[in-house]
């Protein structure tokens, strides 16, 4: 069990995002947003669970995501790739994240991951609206990694 977090640039001053509390089990991995009590207890029943990543790493393994009030989203497992990112060449397994929604537009989201090290790669094609549907990208790289000792 592990809780992330992470910094948003854009929020006032003081606010930080909610938590996301990891859970890996045998066969998956589970993201949820962490409150409370749940973010110290491993024993807590995880509410809106989504599994991000499902083993074995099978090409074409589908699963339902996290769910969406206007929208469906899908997980798929792609397969495993070579990917060399300035930390260095890794066989990592490719998943991607599908959100289709209900207003006709789509998100598409891919990470790739290695064994022993975790998230080596990302790319993401978002969707917001803003006075008017724009598609926002973004992308990133494991830029350093030691094995632990």
């Amino acid at each position: 069990m592990a809780l992330l977090r992470r910094d948003d640039p854009d929020a006032p001053q003081g606010a930080a995002s909610p938590p996301t509390l990891v859970r890996r089990y045998l066969d998956r991995v589970e993201l949820s947003r962490a409150t409370g009590a749940l973010a110290l207890s491993a024993e807590s029943e995880t509410p809106q669970a989504m599994v991000s990543l499902r083993w074995p790493f099978t090409p074409g393994t589908v699963w339902g995501g996290r769910p969406l009030s206007s929208g469906q989203e899908t997980i798929q497992i792609i397969g495993v790739e070579t990917v060399t990112v300035p930390a260095g060449t890794f066989q990592a397994v490719q998943v991607e994240h599908r959100k289709v929604y209900t207003h006709g537009k789509q998100d598409i989201l891919r990470y790739w991951y290695a064994e022993g090290v975790g998230l080596v790669k990302l790319y993401e094609e978002l969707t917001y609206y803003f006075g008017e549907w724009q598609k926002f990208y973004a992308s990133g790289e494991l830029s350093e990694f030691s094995h632990g000792r």
